[in-house]
């Protein structure tokens, strides 16, 4: 496969990098966009032809919650703008995990100066050994034309490569996982015929490659709430942030 843009996620061992250290300099970070909010923490970077072109946070907070678990995954531009967010979607993804007693994470996907938001979400493959499939639908705003997309994860890997694959079964990318790299580090190939569908691709790459640091954790947290959900009698709490993804934009008001 000849590959034609390689971009780099390299996903520090720990936050104590000079970007982030500081009260003085979380506040600078504030100041430059509204969706670096106080909880945000820069966990790694984003580089190409070996310059830093962004940089990829967490919402801390949130992880970090023992009963609203949640991730939240930022990028932003290397000037701290804001440039794509990935939101677990606790109710959609429970809903399917809970049927099959799986656990099928789920992602609502908001891309800068993209007017609707893309969903990404495991698919159940049955007997698959060890083979993962997440799917996409990229959409262009302009057009109303769509591009459905499969990530699926390599039967033999060590470091988390993945490949991508359009609706034609075409290898259009991959995300080569570094295993021996203690923070995490995933270099993302493609090729260069994506037309209006390339820069929804990057983000949604680069979202899911950070996204492989937490996947673990983040099916073992589906695994447990559904545990609780069989052994009570209560309900599982939705995140008022997460509630908003969901509204209804046809509701009318009396």
């Amino acid at each position: 496969m000849s590959w034609t843009r390689e971009i780099t996620v390299d996903l520090w061992r720990t936050s104590t990098h000079s970007v982030n250290i500081g009260i003085n300099k979380q506040e600078q970070l504030m100041s430059k966009s509204r969706q670096f909010t106080k909880d945000t923490e820069i966990i790694g970077e984003i580089s190409e032809k070996g310059e830093t072109t962004g940089y990829v946070t967490y919402r801390k907070d949130q992880w970090d919650s023992s009963e609203e678990k949640r991730l939240v995954i930022k990028i932003f531009s290397d000037s701290i703008g804001w440039k794509s967010s990935m939101e677990e979607l606790h109710a959609r993804e429970l809903s399917q995990s809970f049927s099959i007693n799986e656990a099928l994470p789920m992602f609502s996907t908001n891309i800068n100066r993209l007017d609707y938001l893309l969903l990404i979400e495991k698919v159940h493959l049955g007997v698959s050994f060890n083979q993962e499939k997440y799917v996409c639908f990229l959409i262009d705003d302009k057009t109303g034309e769509g591009m459905p997309i499969q990530l699926v994860s390599e039967r033999i890997s060590i470091g988390g490569d993945w490949y991508v694959l359009d609706h034609h079964g075409n290898k259009i990318a991959e995300i080569d996982g570094k295993s021996f790299n203690i923070g995490g580090k995933y270099v993302i190939r493609m090729i260069d015929n994506l037309g209006v569908f390339e820069r929804e691709l990057v983000e949604i790459l680069v979202l899911f490659a950070t996204y492989l640091k937490f996947k673990d954790e983040v099916e073992k947290d589906i695994m447990e709430k559904i545990k609780q959900l069989r052994q009570s009698e209560g309900n599982i709490k939705v995140d008022p942030d997460e509630l908003a993804l969901y509204r209804n934009p046809r509701r009318i008001k009396v």
